[in-house]
């Protein structure tokens, strides 16, 4: 997935200036897809876009779960700041072809908590995140 500087900060300031919160909401939905599904190191300028590698994301065990989720708030925070005050917990995989589902959830710029489910789905070598709001 390649993407300049330029169309990164073009598409944040068209977000940023939506005032319907549907908009809004729609918006950091698809930022977050493009966000999670994004590996570290392959933006030259932004080298920390993105989540580590996740090869064995199905072998997790609580600490490592632990630390992928801290990573996954700390890259939310960093990269989508028009979600405040994130809280992420694993939830139960209820699908066969889940591999982890987590729930984050965080604020609006109008004080609205949002919560979205992020599917983390295998597709061949690297899993693939479907973010839907709940």
């Amino acid at each position: 997935m390649s993407h300049s500087l330029l169309n990164i900060f073009h598409d944040d300031k068209s977000k940023v200036q939506s005032k319907d919160p549907r908009t809004l909401i729609n918006n950091i939905q698809s930022h977050l897809t493009q966000l999670l599904n994004s590996r570290r190191g392959s933006l030259r300028h932004l080298s920390d876009y993105g989540l580590p590698e996740l090869s064995s994301i199905h072998q997790f065990s609580n600490e490592t779960l632990t630390k992928f989720i801290y990573a996954i708030k700390e890259t939310i925070e960093k990269y989508e700041t028009r979600l405040t005050n994130i809280h992420i917990s694993h939830t139960q995989e209820n699908q066969s072809d889940c591999i982890l589902r987590l729930q984050i959830e965080g604020e609006i710029q109008t004080g609205e908590v949002i919560h979205f489910e992020s599917d983390w789905l295998p597709t061949g070598e690297k899993p693939y995140v479907r973010i839907l709001p709940v």
